[in-house]
């Protein structure tokens, strides 16, 4: 279980379909579905975050931020690496079921690379200017892959 609840603002989708207690919302099918959804409000509003890196830079899921650190509150982060920076992801175990979505927003003229590492320091993968990297965690291990922004 993700140990970040503020990471949808405590916003719940809000619904009037029935559910079935021990078998979900009485709508069955994936077109019945999709309809009685057409009216939820507040489904798949994410928020995003802005970090300008200085240096190697570590994000927690807990406790508080200091030099260098930055606690997400969000799944999109729009990264500056002023620089081939390091970025290093919290611990597993703290992080089931946790999707980052990490945006390379390097402003300068030169290639600014992010290497995006596990708690070990293991290289997760590397996200060059232009490009976006995913990544998402079981509980045991970081996943991730990487692609060109459009």
């Amino acid at each position: 279980m993700s140990q970040i609840p503020e990471l949808t603002g405590g916003r719940a989708l809000e619904h009037d379909i029935a559910v079935e207690p021990g078998n979900g919302f009485a709508v069955k099918n994936q077109t019945a579905l999709m309809t009685a959804l057409s009216g939820a409000t507040n489904l798949l509003a994410f928020k995003s975050e802005a970090i300008t890196m200085a240096a190697t830079h570590t994000l927690l899921v807990t406790g508080t931020a200091g030099s260098n650190q930055t606690k997400i509150t969000s799944n999109f982060l729009i990264v500056d690496p002023t620089g081939n920076r390091n970025l290093d992801l919290p611990a597993e175990a703290s992080c089931t079921g946790l999707l980052l979505l990490i945006m390379n927003n390097a402003t300068a003229s030169s290639s600014e690379t992010i290497t995006l590492r596990n708690d070990a320091t293991d290289t997760i993968l590397t996200i060059d200017e232009g490009e976006t990297g995913l990544a998402f965690c079981d509980g045991t291990t970081w996943r991730g892959l990487v692609g060109g922004n459009t």
